[in-house]
Formats: C-alpha cells, structure tokens, sequence
C-alpha cells in the first residue's frame, strides 16, 4: 500500500477570520458611545468588549503612567481614527437643521445700497438737550 500524505488544511489565524474580521465591520470613533470622542467607545465595539470596561482599564493605565502618555495616546487615536460613517458628527447635524439654501446672501457681484439724505445726532446730546427742556 502506498502512504498517501494527508492534506494539510489551509492554516487559519484569528485575524483572517471571517466572523471576527469583516471589511465592514473598521474600528472608528463612536457617535452612540461617547463621553469626550468617542476614542474608546470605539474601541468596545470593535473588539465587542464593555465600553465602561475599556475605560476603566484606560483611566488606570493613564493614571500609572502619570497622566501624559495616556492623554498624548487618546489625542492621537482621535486624530487618526475616522468617525463613525453611519453617524453623523454636529457640523453635518446643523448644516441640515439650518436650510441655507434658502437664506437671503448677498451675491458678490452686487453692488452696496447707499443711503442718501441722512440726519446725524449724537444721542448723548439729544438726551441732555431733552432734559434741559423739561427742567431736570
């Protein structure tokens, strides 16, 4: 009899799973999460963990490091992570509360309105020429 050798299975890692990693599924800042920018609220739904948890963790750490490290750390994830596509941040909320469409702007080519045929008086004069009239 011949010894065939077995087949070897293509070797999967944790990380090419397709449960765990999916094109979809990136890690970013959450809207829904949040307490300052959504930095570690993101992080808890990437990895499926407690957001409290992942702060908990995240204030120790920064406490033991004396603070510094962990706030350049937190800057830097909120730079580089994108915010969460399927929310909206609060520039795009107003823009769409407020229709600017419709508001009354000026084009550049138009030209400015002169007044013609305008009175100046000073208030303060106005004011104490009143009262010397009425005798206060």
């Amino acid at each position: 009899m011949k010894r065939t050798r077995k087949q070897k299975r293509p070797r999967t890692h944790w990380w090419t799973n397709r449960q765990w990693f999916d094109s979809k599924h990136q890690l970013t800042r959450s809207a829904s999460n949040r307490l300052l920018g959504g930095v570690l609220g993101g992080i808890a739904q990437y990895f499926k963990w407690n957001a409290t948890a992942v702060r908990v963790i995240y204030l120790i750490l920064t406490a033991l490091t004396d603070f510094i490290p962990g706030i350049v750390i937190y800057v830097v994830l909120y730079v580089t992570m994108p915010p969460d596509p399927e929310q909206q941040d609060l520039w795009s909320f107003l823009t769409k509360q407020v229709d600017l469409d419709h508001w009354d702007w000026k084009k550049p080519g138009q030209p400015r309105q002169t007044l013609t045929d305008v009175e100046e008086h000073d208030v303060k004069s106005a004011t104490q020429a009143k009262e010397n009239k009425h005798g206060r």
